[in-house]
């Protein structure tokens, strides 16, 4: 996942098996990582690339940019006909911290937004974009250096996803736990797009809610086995 499509396309499954300890090892030897970011990334990364059909830019989930290493995805997918670049962010949460959490999304978002961010980013993609390694798509007079920040905010869609601990899954099982789940998901969905400022109408955003039974078991299992490897 963190290869270019041109370096992947020479590996076979049993040499990139070995790929995720060894790129957590160069992480660390730049400063460590964020377990729970990791693992909050790359759920997006799995809905994007397998509910989507997305296609990740150099499949970048962690770049270095000032000696800070950051974590975000940026995907090409064709989405209700039109091709897009969906620019994500993603978290991972504990119940008690819910409302930080709305905080640092939202704080993100307006980041996001801004002209000298997206110039970044865009210059971000032309530099790791692959396309002769990926499928054809509309979208390369806009990727150029001289193109319109303007025209940018027309394909740009900012999927977030949010993974919290769900007090319905830690509860245990129940007959009704599948209705459950999703009264709590509208529940957290509406609280979160209430604090949505005027400031995002005119940009394109997907939000994904995934509940976890418990997020600090699940990044503890995470980075056991990837350090296994």
């Amino acid at each position: 996942m963190a290869l270019p499509a041109s370096v992947l396309a020479g590996f076979s499954h049993l040499s990139a098996s070995r790929l995720p300890g060894k790129a957590l090892k160069e992480l660390d030897n730049r400063g460590g990582v964020d377990i729970p970011q990791l693992v909050a990334v790359l759920m997006l990364h799995a809905i994007l690339r397998v509910h989507f059909h997305a296609e990740p830019i150099a499949c970048r989930i962690f770049l270095s940019i000032g000696g800070t290493i950051r974590a975000n995805s940026a995907h090409i997918l064709n989405f209700n006909g039109r091709d897009e670049i969906w620019l994500g962010r993603s978290h991972l949460v504990t119940a008690s911290s819910h409302g930080e959490a709305v905080d640092k999304v939202l704080a993100e978002l307006q980041t996001a937004l801004t002209r000298d961010v997206l110039k970044d980013e865009r210059d971000i993609i032309i530099q790791l974009r692959e396309p002769r390694h990926m499928r054809a798509d509309s979208l390369g007079a806009i990727l150029t250096s001289t193109s319109k920040t303007s025209d940018l905010l027309k394909v740009i869609r900012l999927p977030i996803l949010v993974a919290y601990d769900s007090m319905t899954l830690g509860a245990g099982f129940d007959d009704d736990y599948v209705e459950d789940l999703r009264v709590e998901v509208r529940d957290e969905y509406e609280r979160i797009k209430a604090r949505m400022g005027t400031e995002l109408n005119e940009m394109e955003v997907s939000l994904f809610l995934i509940p976890v039974e418990c997020a600090a078991t699940l990044v503890g299992d995470f980075e056991s086995k990837l350090r296994s490897r």
